[in-house]
């Protein structure tokens, strides 16, 4: 009896020593929260103080809890905007410029980026600034202001600045296909100013630089008329536009001749025979382009450049003939892995209509997708590891030739490869964005699946188990988020869907180490009302 009674006192104790064993697994696990708890709410007043340097590594050094790496990207924005709003104010206006653009539309960043560029142009005091400030802002808040400053500098501009604003910022807006900034404005100006030249040699050497545009030529025709006697202009003219001809500016010797109407019949009959050599010489040219550079485009383009040609039927027959080619395609569709954007953009404007143009266009849009599609096309490769109990680290690495786009909806889930560690529920959505061979890793917002198990840490390891968009927990976690709901509220709806626990376990599992309940009555009443929700 004795022996029985010692067997009953060491299973007793055995009994009391697993339960403190218990206890201290839940006392190790919410300290864990608690730690953390204080500090949170400290560096959260020291934002809100403005004391963004301050706030910013005390958030920086609590990790992943909660949002804290969020809050310290905005202290960092705040850090910014105050140095750009110093170097603004100390006339720095290039340095303030780049920075408020760096930082997008946080605060009134657009609009003080706007005010940086305005400063930049008006003490540059040119018109190229001038036209380099209503290029990025047509119509900003300094339209009035710009303007004005375009009339005072007008109002002082001799020809030579004129032209020069012409052949420099105009030419290159011509060759991009963009209206030039004052163009009106500045031609205005021109046909007053000229009029203050009485040389002809100036006015002609002025003619023969800057024959480009038909309302100029316009300008120094009329000044030409005032300063020279007809029979020398028109000599002069003609003159101009031959040489223009020569070098294969066409329409600019069109133009000129145009203007001619006193030249004797000899000068015409030469310039039409000189013509009808010069288009042959360039109908043969673009045909050997065109058979050179065989493609699609090419043939239908010398066809519509030159139909009366000869070789405008074989050009029409050639670009069908390729259209319908199916071997053309076959280099781009067998590397459809590695085929970069350009060559397949390429393909599309050197072979239009083709037959594989469908398959081609298909290759674009590989890239794009959820996350789960880009990982079974064996585009991306994709690591989860455990982080918290709010938070997974997910790195993504693009495998791909070219960009991928993927995302990962609301519900998404990671499953552990572990029984013992719960599995985590994405709270947000996820956008990856990977350039070829990139590799990223994204801290995510997560909540726990199974109450009864273990957070998960560093070294716990998930796959990607579900797309979830359209489950239950997907339709929550958009809920959840649409309302800027609470981790707590969160996980105490996360756990009434996956493990339907009693209302006494959900208040109890998690506890601060003073006793204080992670999980409220109220949070949990709210909790129930975004289930229920999500439910219907």
């Amino acid at each position: 009896m004795k022996e029985m009674n010692v067997g009953k006192k060491t299973m007793g104790v055995l009994r009391v020593l697993g339960v403190l064993a218990a206890l201290a697994v839940l006392f190790c696990s919410c300290s864990i929260l608690d730690k953390n708890a204080k500090p949170y709410k400290e560096a959260v007043q020291l934002m809100e103080d403005g004391k963004y340097s301050a706030a910013k590594a005390a958030f920086v050094e609590l990790g992943d809890y909660k949002d804290a790496s969020d809050k310290a990207k905005e202290c960092g924005d705040y850090i910014s905007y105050e140095s750009a709003q110093g170097q603004l104010k100390k006339g720095e206006f290039e340095k303030a410029a780049e920075a408020f653009e760096k930082l997008g539309e946080f605060a009134d960043s657009v609009k003080k980026a706007e005010e940086s560029y305005w400063r930049i142009a008006e003490a540059a005091g040119d018109l190229a600034a001038l036209a380099r400030f209503c290029d990025k802002y047509p119509d900003g808040e300094y339209a009035d202001e710009l303007a004005a400053a375009v009339d005072a500098y007008l109002s002082k501009a001799d020809v030579s600045e004129l032209w020069g604003y012409l052949k420099d910022v105009g030419q290159a807006h011509e060759a991009a296909g963009e209206d030039t900034p004052f163009l009106d404005e500045v031609v205005e100006r021109l046909e007053e100013t000229l009029g203050d030249i009485k040389d002809p040699l100036d006015l002609a050497m002025l003619f023969n630089d800057n024959l480009s545009r038909n309302n100029l030529i316009d300008v120094l025709e009329k000044a030409l008329n005032d300063a020279m006697p007809t029979e020398e202009l028109g000599e002069h003219l003609y003159s101009i536009g031959a040489e223009k001809f020569g070098i294969g500016e066409y329409a600019i010797s069109d133009i000129v001749m145009e203007r001619l109407e006193e030249r004797s019949e000899v000068a015409k009959e030469e310039m039409r025979i000189a013509r009808e050599a010069a288009r042959l010489a360039k109908e043969n040219s673009d045909w050997e382009e065109a058979l050179k550079s065989d493609t699609v485009k090419a043939y239908e383009e010398f066809a519509q450049e030159w139909p009366d040609s000869p070789h405008a039927t074989d050009a029409v027959v050639y670009a069908e003939s390729l259209r319908q080619n199916p071997a053309v395609a076959e280099a781009i569709l067998a590397n459809a892995m590695t085929v970069t954007e350009s060559e397949i953009n390429q393909f599309l404007a050197d072979y239009p209509g083709h037959v594989a143009t469908e398959e081609v266009k298909a290759i674009l849009t590989m890239g794009q997708g959820s996350l789960s599609e880009l990982l079974d096309r064996g585009l991306v490769t994709v690591s989860v590891v455990g982080s918290s109990i709010s938070t997974t680290k997910l790195t993504v690495t693009n495998n791909y030739g070219r960009t991928v786009k993927g995302t990962m909806p609301f519900g998404s889930y990671f499953a552990a490869n572990s029984s013992s560690v719960q599995n985590m529920v994405l709270r947000e959505e996820v956008s990856v964005n990977l350039a070829p061979g990139e590799s990223k890793t994204y801290s995510v917002a997560t909540a726990c699946m199974n109450i009864s198990r273990s957070i998960p840490g560093s070294s716990n390891s998930f796959k990607l188990a579900d797309k979830g968009a359209d489950s239950v927990l997907g339709k929550l976690m958009k809920i959840l988020s649409d309302n800027n709901a609470s981790y707590d509220v969160a996980q105490a709806a996360v756990w009434i869907v996956t493990d339907n626990p009693s209302d006494s376990k959900l208040l109890n599992t998690l506890v601060y180490s003073d006793g204080t309940k992670v999980i409220s009555s109220d949070e949990l009443a709210k909790a129930k009302e975004y289930v229920a929700q999500a439910k219907k």
